[in-house]
């Protein structure tokens, strides 16, 4: 079996009792960074072998690393933080493990994406979420304003040195549109930010941001 883990986005309090459960139930945590991971099992005083699994080597390491144990074995897999697969590595692994015939369960847990969205203030009847958008400007562009155009909310991750291009991009292709940037989410420094895009930009302009950024484009103009 194969469970698939969430863990804390910052604060280590958000780890769920399942979670921990979990991972104490073990035979072996395959872990994205495994350095982050045993901050965490240490924290609440467990101590399970761990397995690195980086996100490079993932699609060709999966299948191996998952040939190394019986299938009466507990596997657990956990990203670096937040949700497994969502704009982070994991699919390869379940993907393989669905090939070999186990069994691959969620633990569910913590998630910037939901995070931000419940303090958004926007009205959510759906949402899409695009991740990273592509480095070229180009095509960051056309990704954009396709679904701009679908008048839903959209959800999208960020670096804090790439923060500023894109709220740059948003108020050429969005002027209207209300724009919530959450910085450091659960964590000691975590911040808020509404307005336009426009006024996001002067915002970061003046302090640059630190830590990573989840961003959410209004699915309404402000004088709908």
């Amino acid at each position: 079996m194969l469970s698939v883990v969430a863990t804390p986005i910052g604060n280590l309090g958000d780890i769920t009792l399942r979670a921990l459960d979990t991972f104490r139930d073990a035979t072996a945590v395959i872990a994205e960074d495994t350095r982050r991971t045993r901050t965490l099992m240490s924290h609440y005083d467990i101590h399970v072998p761990l397995v690195s699994l980086p996100a490079f080597r993932e699609e060709a390491q999966a299948g191996r690393i998952l040939q190394n144990y019986s299938t009466s074995d507990h596997l657990v897999f956990c990203s670096d933080a937040g949700s497994p697969v969502i704009s982070d590595p994991g699919a390869h692994l379940v993907a393989a493990a669905l090939a070999m015939g186990h069994d691959v369960i969620p633990i569910p847990g913590p998630s910037a994406i939901t995070a931000a969205l419940s303090v958004a203030g926007m009205p959510l009847s759906g949402f899409t979420f695009l991740g990273f958008l592509p480095r070229r400007p180009g095509r960051a562009a056309t990704l954009l304003t396709t679904h701009l155009a679908t008048a839903l909310p959209i959800v999208l991750y960020e670096s804090p040195f790439r923060l500023v291009h894109l709220l740059e991009l948003i108020a050429t292709h969005a002027p209207a549109r209300d724009v919530v940037v959450a910085r450091e989410l659960t964590k000691h420094f975590e911040t808020v930010y509404r307005g336009t895009a426009e006024e996001l930009v002067q915002v970061f302009l003046a302090t640059p941001p630190k830590g990573e950024c989840t961003i959410i484009i209004g699915g309404q103009h402000r004088d709908a």
